[in-house]
């Protein structure tokens, strides 16, 4: 699917507007209220499943299967980070959240080999307000924007020939969903989400829920897990600037 460089910059802008309006709104709403902050980090485990496609010099557009457990995730990291954290006035919630990874590793189709070097950046910011709320459950509606990159240095062997192939793309997606949060007892939290991704992927689908424990008044811990689906392809195989992502993301995380 061949995109155009006027729906990418108009993108980007309408998502800069969206984020703006998203964090005036929250602020000024409540300008007198008083806000809580919060931020963190944890350790977690990734999987994925799917496609990536990408054009080669020697062997032409190329598609591969990924399937990795945790396991595998984990021998193939280089680098990994992320971090997120909240501001709330009690009905306005903001989230941020930020990561990066490098996986290293190698494949082949039977035919065509290949040494590869995959990193991944995300950022994401939403903006959530409720919309019906009881003493023991509240469900809001979500807003944001997302913004992900993918960089591909690959090196591609096919018979007696080789080159490299690079990769580099970004797109910015806005966010619509909807929150679960239940309080239970005095110190515990669950909370869900699910929303829907659009505008710079060709579809982004998320699925996450999780425990938290506030043991201390300002230090807590979180238990959760995520599904995440992703297609993102930008032209078509007949074009040297094909790429495709079609992923199953799972992730279990504790912080």
């Amino acid at each position: 699917m061949k995109r155009n460089g006027q729906k990418s910059a108009c993108m980007k802008r309408i998502a800069a507007i969206l984020l703006g309006v998203f964090i005036i709104l929250g602020f000024s709403a409540n300008a007198d209220a008083q806000w809580k902050y919060g931020i963190g980090t944890g350790i977690g485990a990734l999987s994925f499943e799917g496609k990536v496609g990408f054009d080669t010099l020697i062997a032409g557009p190329l598609k591969f299967d990924v399937d990795m457990d945790p396991s595998d995730v984990n021998d193939a990291i280089d680098t990994a980070f992320g971090f997120q954290g909240y501001a709330t006035d009690g009905m306005y919630l903001i989230k941020y959240s930020y990561s990066t990874i490098t996986l290293e590793g190698d494949g082949n189709n039977g035919v065509t080999f290949l040494d590869a070097e995959f990193e991944a950046n995300g950022a994401e910011v939403t903006l959530a307000y409720p919309i019906y709320q009881v003493p023991g459950a509240k469900l809001s509606v979500l807003g944001g924007v997302r913004w992900t990159s993918h960089e591909l240095k690959i090196n591609v062997t096919s018979g007696i020939f080789s080159s490299g192939v690079k990769v580099d793309k970004d797109w910015y997606d806005a966010i619509v969903g909807l929150t679960l949060d239940v309080p239970f007892y005095e110190k515990w939290n669950w909370g869900s989400q699910v929303d829907a991704g659009f505008g710079g992927s060709n579809s982004t689908y998320t699925v996450a829920t999780g425990l938290g424990w506030r043991f201390f008044d300002n230090w807590s811990a979180s238990l959760g897990a995520a599904y995440r689906y992703v297609k993102f392809e930008d032209h078509n195989q007949a074009s040297p600037d094909w790429y495709l992502y079609d992923m199953d993301e799972t992730s279990a995380r504790l912080g």
